[in-house]
Order: C-alpha cells, then sequence, then structure tokens
C-alpha cells in the first residue's frame, strides 16, 4: 500500500507474482525497501535478494549521493547487483521538461549513446501535453554537464561560420582548447565538415539535417 516500505508488502508481493509470473517490479525507491542502513553491504544485498526473488525483471530507483552524479547512494553492492543501470539527469524550460538517459553499466550490452526526451505541458500547473524524443541540442545543458554559457558561445561561434575548428574557436573566444575539443566531438551535435592540413573543421548536424 502506499507509504508502506517493501518489508511490509513482500509477502503479498510474492503472492502477487506467484499468479502473475510476468509481473514487472518497480521499487520507488530504494529508499523505501526498509531492510536497513543503505550504507551497509548487507542491506542492499537483501534488497537485491528480495527483488530477484519476486520478479523476473525489476527495477529500482535510486538517488545519488550529494558529492556525485555517477552512483547510487549506499553500498557499492547497488552497483554490483546491476544489470543495465540508468543514470537520469532533469533540466527545465518554460514549457517543458528534458530528461537525458544515459547507460552507467550493461551487461551483455553494446554502447549505447544518451537519449534525450521532453515532456511538454500547455501551462503552469497544467498535466503533461505530450513526451517527445528530442536532439539533444533542445536540451544542451543535459549533454554538456551544465557547461551551457561557454559552450552556447561555441555554437554561436560554429552557426556563425558555417563550420569551425578547436584551435581558431579556442582562441577567438578565449576558451580551453580542450574543453572546445571536447564539445566539438560529440557525434549528436556536430560533424566532422572537411580538413585542411592538421585543422578539423566541424559543422552543426541539425545545419546538414536541414541542408
Amino acid at each position: 500500500g502506499r507509504g508502506m516500505t517493501m518489508a511490509q508488502v513482500e509477502r503479498k508481493i510474492r503472492g502477487t507474482v506467484a499468479s502473475e509470473p510476468t509481473t514487472l517490479g518497480i521499487l520507488d525507491s530504494i529508499s523505501r525497501a526498509g531492510k536497513g542502513s543503505l550504507s551497509e553491504d548487507d542491506t542492499a544485498n537483501q534488497i537485491a535478494d528480495v527483488l530477484n526473488g519476486c520478479f523476473q525483471t525489476w527495477a529500482a530507483i535510486g538517488h545519488t549521493p550529494r558529492d556525485s552524479g555517477e552512483h547510487t547512494f549506499g553500498s557499492v553492492m547497488f552497483d554490483a547487483a546491476e544489470d543495465i543501470g540508468v543514470k537520469i539527469t532533469s533540466s527545465a524550460k518554460p514549457s517543458s521538461i528534458g530528461l537525458a538517459l544515459s547507460i552507467t553499466k550493461g551487461n551483455d550490452m553494446g554502447k549505447m549513446e544518451p537519449q534525450y526526451i521532453a515532456f511538454d505541458f500547455p501551462g503552469p500547473d497544467q498535466p503533461t501535453s505530450g513526451i517527445r524524443k528530442v536532439p539533444s541540442l533542445e536540451f544542451p545543458e543535459l549533454a554538456l554537464g551544465g557547461a551551457v554559457p561557454r559552450f552556447e558561445g561555441v555554437l554561436a561561434y560554429v552557426r556563425d561560420r558555417g563550420r569551425a575548428c578547436a584551435t581558431d574557436a579556442a582562441d577567438e573566444l578565449g576558451f580551453a582548447r580542450a574543453d572546445v575539443s571536447s564539445w566539438l566531438s560529440r557525434k549528436e551535435l556536430f560533424y566532422v565538415h572537411g580538413r585542411e592540413g592538421h585543422k578539423v573543421f566541424y559543422a552543426l548536424v541539425e545545419d546538414r539535417a536541414t541542408a
């Protein structure tokens, strides 16, 4: 029931799954498991054991520590229990919320690029009016880890010139070449437009799509 821990409803869950073996289990969130301190390995193992014992397929929502967004808060055994780990970050606009879904761990699967989703809202305090898969350029702060002001300068620089190389952009904008080079190498945002000697020129993917 609502407000109850997983430990309190575990017996009922097992009864339900016994009659519906293909039930998908979703634990929202790990902190509601009711098994003890999340920092203890035994607690993490108990939670994973219950989920594995109850469901053929399950998803558990965890929160990240304040000083890191790369791991689930608590024991490292939570990360070990994952077959697939997905990091979700968000960014809000006046009429939409963007989510970036990045695979942090994947057993028996190839490398996957981050996926971006937008939830649209017609106005304040209104329910979602639509869900869209969107390109990363719609929410650049999600693709670039928050370095938006400098990235927007590079974006404007490339857009104005049609194409640019990392050295020229860094020199004219006063940014570190390593940062500019890292941004320009993101395949979902830019593509290689040409080469002149040792210089590699990049252009916007969105411009190629509309050309």
